[in-house]
């Protein structure tokens, strides 16, 4: 199996306690280091090496997740190979469970993946991870791919800057060269909550952005998108209020785009009305999550334009 890590020791460290009680035997583990700053490296190489039995690749530059995961797999000689990331804490049997459902040595098994027992958000843009059943987006938080389908794509496109998209291209690539799907519901993986505030929520937004090289690159990919082009509702919603908001104020209605904003607001306030936080505090909230939509739509349509394919 092959983990990508990126300067942080501490998550690494607590993947591989949870590696290390997987009931699978004999299975090799290859961490690649990619890129991190000098005092996180050495602080992985200490977590690294209180088991020899894992083998610890560094990457000088880091150049996106891609890259690194092409190095891990490559390194291998098992015939499949398991990827998660460090932010996951698989559960013991998650790779007997993964492994369980290969017929093929060009097999792709997708698994489980739940936030943690016991936690969910503390703030509005917390967030985690979860998948219960086939999601056609191919996480490599929780995937197995035959080494011999791996091959046949040539792995990772390491044209991807950043953790987007890279491993959906991956994986429809490896449909089309005759992979065979299956989705182990054992197969369970917990990923940690990452407690964020409006900034952090607007820099993921940016990130998501980068899903429209994806697009352009492999258009096949666009299934995953409402109608072949549309990311997510909200973005409809914001060009509508775009088109619509030069005639309200023509005829004198103002008043109804911010009606629509304070609408939406008022409906996502609602649907969280478990978190820990005032009504007020949740209505100011839904309001800035709809600020950062209509940031990510237009985001979107920079990178459209960049791409030269159209991604609302």
């Amino acid at each position: 199996m092959v983990v990508s890590t990126y300067d942080r020791p501490e998550l690494l460290g607590s993947l591989l306690e949870h590696l290390r009680r997987q009931t699978l035997e004999g299975i090799e583990i290859i961490v690649v280091d990619n890129g991190s700053r000098t005092e996180n490296a050495d602080a992985i190489v200490a977590v690294v090496d209180r088991d020899p039995s894992i083998r610890l690749l560094r990457i000088e530059d880091n150049r996106g997740p891609a890259r690194a995961r092409n190095v891990g797999w490559r390194a291998s000689r098992r015939p499949y190979i398991a990827f998660t990331d460090d932010d996951c804490r698989p559960e013991p049997q998650w790779l007997e469970m993964l492994v369980d459902p290969v017929q093929s040595p060009r097999a792709v098994v997708q698994g489980t993946t739940l936030p943690p027992e016991g936690e969910g958000p503390e703030g509005w843009f917390d967030r985690s991870v979860r998948i219960t059943a086939w999601s056609d987006r191919f996480e490599t938080c929780n995937l197995l791919v035959g080494t011999e389908l791996l091959h046949a794509v040539d792995g990772f496109d390491e044209e991807f800057p950043v953790a987007m998209g890279e491993d959906t291209d991956m994986g429809f690539r490896a449909l089309a060269a005759g992979a065979q799907i299956a989705f182990s519901a054992d197969a369970v993986v917990r990923h940690v909550w990452w407690r964020q505030d409006f900034r952090g929520f607007i820099a993921h937004r940016t990130r998501h952005a980068h899903l429209v090289q994806m697009f352009a690159l492999n258009p096949a990919t666009r299934r995953i998108l409402l109608a072949g082009f549309v990311v997510r509702r909200t973005h409809l919603l914001v060009w509508a209020l775009v088109l619509a908001t030069p005639p309200a104020v023509a005829v004198g209605l103002v008043w109804i785009p911010p009606s629509v904003v304070l609408l939406w607001s008022l409906r996502q306030a609602h649907r969280r009305r478990r978190l820990p936080l005032s009504a007020p505090r949740r209505l100011w909230c839904a309001l800035q999550m709809f600020a950062g939509y209509a940031y990510e739509t237009f985001a979107f349509a920079f990178m459209s334009a960049r791409h030269r394919t159209l991604v609302l």
